[in-house]
């Protein structure tokens, strides 16, 4: 599936800053930080993603 479009912001922290992100089948965008911590993104704001108070490998 494709991934939305950046802006500038998103594309720079992407790619210099190390995060990851994913598109999830609800067409939201769940942001991976270098931590490993999670958060989703959708037309209502960003929120963090339940349970991922300890970060991911």
């Amino acid at each position: 599936m494709r991934q939305p479009p950046l802006g500038r912001l998103h594309h720079r922290a992407k790619t210099f800053g190390g995060w990851r992100s994913r598109r999830l089948p609800t067409g939201a965008v769940d942001w991976i930080s270098p931590h490993g911590f999670r958060f989703v993104v959708d037309h209502t704001g960003t929120h963090p993603m339940p349970g991922t108070n300890d970060a991911v490998a």
